[in-house]
């Protein structure tokens, strides 16, 4: 299950939520990660997906982080 937090509305993430290969490229991805990932400098092509899921809202601020969430060695997808 993708989420998304209130920045969206939730029409918008409905529209910009990954689906199919997308959605299971990145839930292969995250499996394989336990630490927090910096998406905006990440030149894996599975944060793209992510980045787009959820667009840039600090533009001048710092950048997108995603943080796999896990319990003991199991990513909760």
């Amino acid at each position: 299950m993708f989420a998304t937090s209130t920045f969206l509305s939730e029409s918008k993430a409905n529209d910009l939520k990954p689906q199919g290969i997308e959605a299971m490229e990145v839930v292969r991805a995250l499996e394989k990660k336990f630490d927090p990932i910096d998406l905006d400098a990440s030149k894996e092509s599975w944060t793209t997906v992510l980045k787009r899921c959820h667009p840039d809202e600090f533009r001048k601020g710092g950048n997108r982080i995603c943080v796999p969430m896990t319990s003991g060695g199991r990513f909760w997808a």
